[in-house]
């Protein structure tokens, strides 16, 4: 998720086009580095989505992460200069500019819609799960070489901590979505006759993620996985009403089954499935929240969880929703978002960022020299 390479233009041709940014008289310096570039106000309103306000700031830092992404993945539409070929076909009936318009604005939809739903629901984040998400925004600023670091880290990627900490948290309300969709009773409930309407999910299919750690050349390759598989399962008995969530942890981390990028909540199994012999018979065992022993197979050594049916469906049910709720929400836009030229943003951008770069580089340098010469006269 790191962005934002800076291209290392010579520091006159920086100068000579940033005469062309907003002046110092016409905006004061922005709350980051985007509202810096465009001259916006960092905390006006961009637009609303069924009400709720996205500021200039959060519009500007999904934009830009829009542009990025496709520059990145899409190369071909990129020009020598590193600038998106605005007017390139994306489709056959949108060209690259709206395509980006409509990517940054579909961002904006999605999280007003999560946050919507949240207070819409009752959902929220308990005190708990916000001290773990504080803790893991500190942690991650320490590594960064404290608060001030963080914060200079921030600007640069068009944030301030406060906002970062509200698309964490926001992500983090997605989240809990799923486990209201198999709580009984909650409004996102995934009912049985939604749920057998997916591909293949019938009332005899278990849902069963698994640990896999393959078997190696030779025997002591084996019993180092098999101990391995001992240590894990150890692990599992000690973590008691946190068990799915260990097991999904460790399952991330170390299970060799080049499927779970695919399957992240397991695969779906059912008497006629095509599964390993004893894989299946395995999971079709275990009771819903059950994981099993060992089993071992011809593709190695296996700890199974037997997962909630609706897991399976609750990213594909969660996001159909939301896409119906984005296609319906009502959007009201700023003179801001209709007079927000893309072209000269992007410019604006990356001779701001290659500025910054060059200018960093420079003292550095500097400060390297300065230390060099203390060296020497000491």
């Amino acid at each position: 998720m790191k962005r934002f390479a800076a291209l290392l233009l010579a520091l006159c041709l920086a100068f000579t086009a940033m005469a062309c940014a907003p002046k110092e008289e016409e905006a004061p310096r922005g709350a980051d580095v985007l509202s810096q570039v465009s001259g916006l106000d960092a905390d006006a309103v961009m637009l609303t989505v069924d009400g709720r306000e996205v500021t200039n700031q959060m519009y500007l830092y999904w934009l830009t992460y829009t542009m990025e992404s496709l520059s990145a993945s899409m190369p071909s539409w990129v020009d020598d200069a590193g600038l998106l070929k605005w007017d390139e076909a994306a489709s056959e009936d949108m060209t690259v500019e709206e395509l980006v318009r409509q990517e940054a604005l579909n961002t904006a939809k999605m999280y007003m819609v999560v946050e919507n739903w949240a207070e819409e629901y009752g959902i929220a984040l308990t005190e708990d799960e916000i001290a773990i998400i504080d803790q893991d925004l500190d942690t991650y600023a320490q590594q960064l070489g404290g608060q001030e670091m963080y914060d200079a880290y921030l600007w640069d990627q068009g944030l301030t901590a406060d906002l970062n900490r509200r698309l964490s948290h926001t992500y983090y309300l997605y989240s809990k979505f799923h486990d209201a969709a198999m709580e009984p009773g909650s409004p996102l409930y995934i009912e049985d006759e939604v749920l057998y309407q997916y591909d293949g999910v019938t009332p005899d299919s278990v849902l069963v993620d698994h640990i896999l750690l393959t078997k190696g050349d030779d025997a002591a390759a084996n019993a180092e996985a098999y101990a391995a598989m001992e240590q894990i399962l150890e692990m599992l008995d000690q973590s008691g009403d946190s068990a799915a969530s260990v097991f999904s942890y460790i399952a991330d981390q170390v299970s060799q089954d080049p499927g779970r990028p695919y399957c992240p909540y397991g695969y779906l199994v059912t008497e006629d499935a095509e599964f390993l012999p004893e894989f299946k018979e395995a999971a079709l065992r275990l009771e819903e929240g059950q994981y099993s022993g060992i089993v071992e197979t011809d593709a190695g050594y296996h700890i199974l969880l037997r997962r909630p049916l609706r897991q399976y469906v609750a990213d594909q049910y969660l996001s159909g929703l939301i896409t119906v709720a984005m296609d319906n929400a009502e959007v009201t836009y700023s003179d801001a978002y209709e007079a927000l030229d893309l072209r000269q943003f992007q410019i604006d951008y990356q001779t701001y960022t290659a500025l910054h770069s060059a200018v960093k580089d420079l003292t550095g340098e500097l400060e390297e020299a300065a230390s060099g010469a203390g060296d020497t006269e000491a």
